[in-house]
């Protein structure tokens, strides 16, 4: 396994060091190129692990190192392709040219058909309520429309993609190393003021130029691969639970705290909370003698972490300020709903809701009022707007689905623990991971929901990304469960 855990990295280094060199050195033509090829190789491969991790190292922008370079690539009449929508067709295409082969199961079918059903049905309120003219062309709203039906099936799709042997294990090894890849990119984007692509290649559309922000007087957010770095703390918990013996317990131990300190330092407040969330309760979840050594490795990282902050500038101003932001929370709890003036998300909740008001049990759908009212920063308000009473119910209903699928197969384990020595508990940090996004969704971002699919689209395809891994981690269990019932 080290010596495939080995190939893979090589692979995947080439691949990223391509991506970076075409994107910030290259013609756009052949930027274009670079994508065609590793989409050939992506549909034409039965060993997908590298050519996922570098997609979606990519559509994180991982370390600041490909900027917004990879979109607008294809563009028909008003439509452009951007590297996200280009993975999601590309998955398609996969899907059909494999479509004969042995599938992997989905043991969402049954809830994600309920949700297609419901997100239909708001398209349809949508017309009903009306669909207005507007933008350049009259049809921005229909465009928006047809864009997110195009889109949304791969909720479906990628799960079926995920099929290579050992998949979690040689994925985790991959995100493990772009955790570190990522603080580099974070901290020169601390000491030069913007991201590295941005440097050698300047965006005006960035806002910011390269030397114009000083650190020591203006709080930087480097807000780099953040939905990369959940997902490799995830992983990283998962193989310490797991006892994965291919893995360096103490290299496990130094991701996780990386993992911490990568978005920690990007003072965004809603994140910190997920990741203190998800520790706390997958601490909960181990042996003591594991959590004892999750803490102790929690404790060395401080050490360091304090080395730093007594030694480097950058670092403390850095810190400080991440510090000072994450501490408005206590305004927060005294009832200072706006955190003393640093969260506007009570504002921009109080206007989706008139939406809410004016139809609470089946929203807005898809209608011009719905589709205006569209905020990505209040994400319960915005399911409610769009989807009413019902349509969150059906998204609570889809996650509850997911995490007692992964329950019920952790009781199995649990039962035949005789049978299954090595087992430890680990699929029940599932329903703590889905719950930590879920706080994400309620504090920064949304995540789940109907209509802010128009505008975040990102946040779907990382959605879709999440439960497509999950549910190659419950296959993976299940063939061993299966393989357990036909011995017996």
């Amino acid at each position: 396994m080290k010596e495939q855990f080995k190939l893979d990295f090589k692979k995947y280094l080439i691949w990223i060091f391509a991506a970076f060199i075409v994107v910030n050195f290259l013609p756009k033509i052949l930027v274009l190129v670079f994508v065609i090829y590793l989409s050939y190789k992506y549909i034409k491969s039965n060993d997908e692990v590298v050519y996922f991790a570098v997609f979606i190292s990519i559509i994180a922008n991982l370390a600041g190192l490909f900027g917004e370079h990879f979109n607008g690539l294809i563009s028909i009449s008003l439509i452009e392709f951007n590297i996200i929508s280009i993975f999601v067709f590309v998955n398609y295409i996969k899907y059909f040219v494999y479509y004969k082969q042995r599938k992997q199961i989905f043991h969402f079918q049954k809830p994600f058909i309920i949700y297609y059903t419901y997100f239909a049905f708001l398209i349809i309120v949508g017309f009903i309520y009306g669909i207005e003219e507007t933008g350049k062309s009259g049809l921005r709203h229909y465009f928006q429309i047809v864009n997110v039906i195009t889109l949304v099936p791969i909720f479906l799709v990628l799960p079926q993609q995920l099929k290579s042997n050992n998949f979690i294990n040689r994925l985790s090894n991959l995100l493990f190393i772009t955790v570190f890849i990522n603080i580099a990119g974070q901290a020169f984007m601390l000491i030069f003021g913007v991201p590295i692509s941005q440097y050698i290649k300047p965006d005006p559309s960035y806002g910011i130029i390269a030397g114009e922000t000083n650190y020591m007087q203006e709080a930087l957010r480097p807000i780099l691969a953040a939905w990369l770095i959940i997902l490799s703390l995830f992983l990283a918990f998962f193989s310490i639970v797991k006892k994965v013996n291919i893995f360096n317990l103490n290299f496990l131990y130094l991701v996780l705290f990386a993992s911490f300190f990568s978005i920690f330092i990007t003072a965004t407040r809603g994140w910190i909370l997920a990741f203190i969330l998800f520790i706390m309760l997958s601490i909960f979840f181990m042996s003591t003698k594991v959590g004892i050594k999750v803490i102790s490795s929690f404790i060395m990282g401080l050490v360091l972490f304090f080395i730093l902050y007594s030694s480097s500038t950058l670092f403390k101003v850095q810190i400080d300020k991440s510090f000072e932001r994450f501490s408005t929370l206590e305004l927060i709890a005294e009832g200072d709903i706006s955190a003393g003036g640093t969260n506007s998300r009570h504002l921009r909740g109080r206007e989706v809701m008139k939406g809410y008001y004016k139809s609470p049990i089946i929203g807005l759908g898809f209608s011009s009022e719905g589709l205006r009212a569209t905020d990505q920063h209040v994400g319960n308000q915005m399911i409610l707007m769009s989807g009413g009473i019902i349509g969150y119910i059906v998204i609570l209903y889809l996650l509850a689905k997911i995490s007692l699928r992964s329950l019920h197969l952790n009781k199995f384990y649990l039962k035949n623990k005789i049978s299954f020595k090595n087992y430890n508990g680990e699929l029940k940090l599932i329903p703590v991971f889905l719950a930590s996004l879920f706080l994400i969704h309620s504090t920064s971002t949304a995540l789940f929901g109907y209509t802010v699919y128009i505008i975040a689209y990102g946040n779907m395809l990382w959605v879709a990304i999440y439960i497509s891994l999950i549910n190659r981690i419950l296959n993976e269990y299940l063939n061993e469960q299966n393989s357990y019932s036909n011995y017996n």
